[in-house]
């Protein structure tokens, strides 16, 4: 057999063995196909959420802001301010910025007195006037002469520049005064050695004297706690780091509740099943139950959506995520019975969303998303993204009722 003849004969059965291949493999290839199809429908249809629209207002802020605070002013507009910013190193950002929702323009606000925590509040008056509030200091924006007047500084500690996060609770009550509870202070041993642990002080910064008074102490230490305003003024204190008798950091499962015509505390209820806390979210639920969402910090994670029942104080897990969703409290919101939250992993930006009623996460993916971007509610049913890492841009989120 010539050389020719037996090349003839390989190519022959090398066609032959394609041709096997396609026929044979051809039918599964199909079927992979189909099953891949499927499987992005019953993902589109039952996990990715369709009633959210992300809108791009065409506006950047003047700086960027990762994890700034922000309120909604009276005459639809948004006082953003603080959060951090990279410029060489970390720094904490004085600087305010004022976001018009209605001519959708944004311009630069006056400073604030003190660099604040990235955690700060702020909090929104019946005069219109705006609270910031954290360790370092509280001061008030008044908008008719756009600036900043530092009522007091250091709120817990007079060694308040060793306090890197404020692990203090503010809550606005019902008459506009701020409940001041726990927090944080040090001992400093050395110069390069301190002592951190959680406090049981308790204050009120009154609205109308624009002053700080002090309260009856909590019942015992606690730092990184939540805190809940119910439909009666009163307020019930939840999770959180506390200290057990060997003086070591424990989870708090003691619930503490706040009586707003007496001004004193007491201990109602008991939680041992659910460890919570920095950074968890409460919202209501009915009168009679509220919603309690994750929590997070460096020790100690939840990961879990609860239910608290006020009149028992029996706690019910709802759902559980199996990772750390929740990075900040100002990236979560409520709305028509759904929980809406930020998660943000690597290559994935998106929107995890909880139905309440029917226990269920659902999902809608977007680049508009970013680490450490504030959610602010202005309308019914729309919101605000502001700002971010690596992201200067401001968004509106509109959500379709269902």
């Amino acid at each position: 057999m010539t050389e020719n003849n037996q090349d003839n004969n390989k190519n022959i059965f090398a066609k032959f063995l394609n041709w096997c291949k396609r026929k044979l493999f051809a039918p599964y290839l199909l079927l992979l196909a189909i099953l891949f199809i499927i499987v992005i429908t019953v993902i589109i249809f039952f996990l990715y959420d369709k009633q959210i629209k992300i809108i791009d207002t065409k506006q950047e802020l003047c700086l960027n802001r990762i994890s700034p605070n922000a309120s909604l002013m009276c005459g639809n507009k948004v006082l953003i301010t603080g959060g951090h910013s990279f410029i060489g190193s970390f720094v904490r950002l004085k600087s305010t910025e004022i976001y018009d929702i209605k001519s959708k323009k944004i311009y630069k606000g006056p400073d604030l007195n003190i660099s604040h925590s990235e955690n700060c509040q702020q909090f929104l008056l019946p005069s219109c006037e705006i609270v910031v509030s954290d360790t370092k200091g509280i001061e008030v924006y008044n908008p008719i002469s756009n600036k900043f007047e530092l009522i007091k500084e250091n709120i817990n500690s007079t060694n308040i520049n060793y306090l890197d996060e404020d692990y203090t609770n503010y809550t606005l009550l019902k008459n506009g005064n701020i409940l001041i509870t726990g927090g944080q202070d040090v001992q400093i041993i050395s110069k390069i050695k301190v002592k951190r642990f959680p406090i049981n002080k308790a204050q009120i910064f009154d609205i109308k004297s624009k002053k700080i008074k002090k309260i009856q102490d909590l019942p015992f230490p606690i730092e990184k706690h939540s805190a809940y305003l119910d439909h009666n003024g009163d307020v019930y204190i939840i999770g959180g780091l506390t200290l057990n008798d060997k003086n070591k950091l424990i989870c708090n499962t003691k619930i503490i509740k706040y009586e707003n015509k007496t001004e004193t505390f007491s201990i109602v209820g008991q939680n041992d099943k659910i460890n919570l806390t920095y950074f968890s979210k409460i919202y209501n639920l009915n009168d009679n139950e509220i919603i309690i969402i994750g929590g997070t910090s460096s020790n100690y994670d939840c990961d879990k959506i609860s239910k608290l029942n006020l009149k028992n104080y029996e706690f019910s897990e709802l759902y559980k995520t199996n990772y750390k969703p929740f990075p900040k409290n100002n990236s979560i919101f409520k709305y028509n019975n759904k929980i809406y939250f930020f998660n943000y992993i690597p290559f994935l930006h998106r929107f995890d969303i909880f139905d309440i009623n029917k226990k269920k996460m659902k999902y809608k993916f977007s680049k508009k998303i970013y680490y450490g971007s504030t959610i602010l509610q202005i309308n019914k049913n729309e919101l605000i993204i502001i700002g971010g890492a690596d992201n200067k841009k401001i968004y509106i989120i509109k959500i379709k009722d269902n």
